[in-house]
């Protein structure tokens, strides 16, 4: 599916470099949770 939702103008400060930067970070540290074995739902 390519759905395209178009542009908003919040993108510019929720999709900024520093922001990404900061998103692919925790994403990394979530994988590596996840790899260990961390169980990550919210109960």
């Amino acid at each position: 599916m390519n759905a395209k939702r178009g542009y908003v103008p919040e993108d510019d400060r929720n999709f900024s470099e520093c922001v990404v930067k900061d998103m692919r970070s925790a994403s990394r540290h979530l994988c590596y949770l996840i790899s260990e074995g961390y169980d990550l739902t919210l109960n």
